[in-house]
Order: structure tokens, then sequence, then C-alpha cells
């Protein structure tokens, strides 16, 4: 299952001190937990402003852990103002016998303080992976799509929670709110016209290798015609079935037909200018032929 993580910390020379920790579960649940160790003077002026001002327990005289170590454990979430050997338990309970997915965002520093937490990279628990993904990775891959910093932001469990957002638009899964879901559609066009850029790519290249080995124009040209038509579409939408296997078929003809459409853009760019396959080129197909290929696809 995937938990979605975030954490915060003072960085100092050769060292990196925990100061909360944020987890939110796939299913819906949460972690939050607050560091007695860490060093505050070690902490920068930014940190202490944006950071440590804002901890729900740490130096809140008002706090029902302001004077105790504590820990709350209900079904929906885990709570833990401790030490950090205290927080490591918690953590374990928290994912249990599952096999956890880590997901961040500029993640490494948060991973290797997180890891730190159990000791030495081979003390992490048995069906712990030994690697955080990376959303930034993910985000850089369909091309830089933009997403709204969250309110409250530097607390750790508001990131996580951010974390899952983001995850949720950059793959397309179901959103709550209307402004989410216009931004998950947003992100498809991102994606798609990412995947279109990277056909044009080839076959731009292709076109020029055909040039170059054959002196015929027609034949060259409708070679990649047919290669547009029958292989790169395909392979793309095999890409992304094996990207995102459990995306509905309704969800698949979507990306089909934003392809198929800007591929008839690609065409002509591809083809020379004075090209006789220009005038065969047909126009979109329709979204049934679509859900055929589509079908096809995801059958295999």
């Amino acid at each position: 299952m995937k938990y979605f993580l975030d954490t915060e910390f003072i960085e100092a020379p050769n060292t990196i001190d925990l100061i909360s920790i944020g987890i939110k579960c796939k299913d819906g649940r949460t972690f939050y937990a607050e560091s007695t160790c860490f060093d505050e003077r070690k902490a920068n002026q930014w940190v202490k402003e944006n950071v440590i001002s804002n901890l729900l327990w740490y130096g809140n005289p008002n706090s029902e852990y302001a004077l105790t170590l504590n820990a709350n454990t209900s079904q929906e979430k885990t709570e833990v103002f401790g030490t950090l050997d205290v927080i490591r338990d918690k953590v374990i309970d928290f994912v249990g016998d599952d096999t956890p997915e880590f997901w961040g965002y500029y993640a490494d520093y948060d991973w290797v303080v997180f890891c730190w937490l159990f000791g030495k990279m081979i003390d992490l628990p048995k069906k712990f992976p030994m690697y955080c993904r990376d959303l930034k990775q993910l985000a850089d891959d369909i091309g830089k799509p933009k997403f709204t910093a969250p309110k409250g932001e530097h607390n750790a469990l508001v990131d996580a929670i951010w974390n899952e957002s983001f995850y949720n638009y950059l793959t397309g899964e179901t959103m709550n709110s209307r402004d989410e879901e216009k931004e998950s559609v947003d992100k498809t066009n991102y994606e798609v016209k990412a995947g279109v850029k990277q056909l044009h790519k080839l076959l731009t290249g292709m076109r020029f290798e055909v040039l170059r080995k054959n002196e015929k124009c027609k034949y060259n040209c409708e070679g990649v015609v047919k290669t547009c038509y029958n292989v790169f579409p395909r392979t793309l939408l095999s890409l992304l079935n094996r990207e995102y296997p459990e995306r509905s078929l309704e969800w698949y003809v979507e990306k089909a037909y934003f392809i198929y459409k800007e591929l008839q853009e690609t065409y002509l760019k591809v083809l020379c200018d004075d090209c006789q396959m220009k005038d065969s080129i047909p126009g979109i197909i329709d979204i049934d032929q679509i859900k055929k290929i589509v079908e096809n696809i995801t059958e295999h």
C-alpha cells in the first residue's frame, strides 16, 4: 500500500535532526509525530519561524502533551510526542504487516532522516523498501505540471496529505473537489502532449533515416504514416497501461482520443512539403474505433 511521507528537520553540518514526521496512508489513516530529541539551538531562523513555531505540542504550554510524553492511537490516526525510539516503534505499529510503498516530494533528506529512526539502512523493518519514490521525479517525467501548495505547509502531516493529493493529480486518480478535477484534466493534457512530443521526435528521426536510405519520398512518407498509426500509438498506450494498470476503459479512451487528435498535426510536420501522402491522411478516428483499439490493448 502507498504511504505518503514528509518530515521537518534541522539540517546541520554532518547530520539531519528530525523535528516532526507526517504519514498519510492510502487507506485514509494518518500518522503525526513530534520529536523531543532535537536541539532547537541548531535551527536557523527560517526553521524556527516556519516550522518550530508552528508545532502542535513542542513548546506549547497550552498543549495536553506539553509536559508529558504521550502517544494516542485510533483506527483513523496515530499521534506521538516522544523520543525517536517511541516514534520508531509507533511507525512500525502504524504500518503493521503491510508491505509499504513510500512516496515523498524532494524526498532525499526526508528518506534519510526517516531511515535513521531505525539505525542503519539494513536495520529497516523486513518488508520496508530501501528507497522512497519521489513525486518530483514523476512530475518531471510528465511535464512539470503545477499544483497549488497546501495551506499550513511545513507541517509534516499537512505536507504528507498534500503529497497524496499531488500523486492523485499526477496519475489522474479521482479528486474530491471540482477545482482538483479540473487540475486533473490539465494534467492529462500535460501527459498526452509530453507523449506526443516524444512521438514526434521519434518519427522525425525515422523520416530522416528512411530518406537517407531511399530515394522515393512517397514510399518513405507512406512508411512513416503507417508506423504512426500501427506502432507508436499502440506502444504509447501499452506503456500507459503498464504504468497505470488500474484505470478504467474510459480513462484509456480519453488518452487515446487526445493522442490520435494530436497525431493529425504530427503527420503534417513529419511529411515532406510536396509529399502526395498529405492528400491521403484520414480524419480523426472516431471514438468507437479508439475504444476497440484500447479494448484490445487492455485485454492483453
